[in-house]
């Protein structure tokens, strides 16, 4: 399932960074879709969230993109209180 692109302000110290980034979301089962088609704009504020809380220098490197993906899962997770997302892939991912 994916999720629309989504547009993230990054602190940098005191410079704002923009972030954009596409998620195709791996589900445990097909269930699953429901659910989050019910609850999508929820799991967007939590991307957005969870997103902004990272530091653009944690996001440039492999292991900050791996933390963020694993984090996102907890998170959406959490917030649907229940295993619903499996992983997550970045369709795209850039930096500004």
């Amino acid at each position: 399932m994916g999720i629309d692109e989504l547009f993230v302000n990054v602190l940098d110290g005191e410079e704002n960074h923009s972030l954009g980034v596409k998620l195709d979301l791996e589900l445990f089962d097909e269930a699953g879709r429901s659910v989050l088609d019910s609850r999508q704009s929820g799991v967007k504020d939590a991307i957005i969230e969870t997103t902004r809380e990272q530091s653009y220098g944690d996001l440039t490197s492999i292991s900050g993109k791996l933390y963020l993906k694993e984090l996102l899962v907890s998170r959406i997770n959490a917030f649907l209180r229940k295993p619903v997302v499996r992983s997550i892939h970045f369709s795209s991912f850039y930096l500004q």
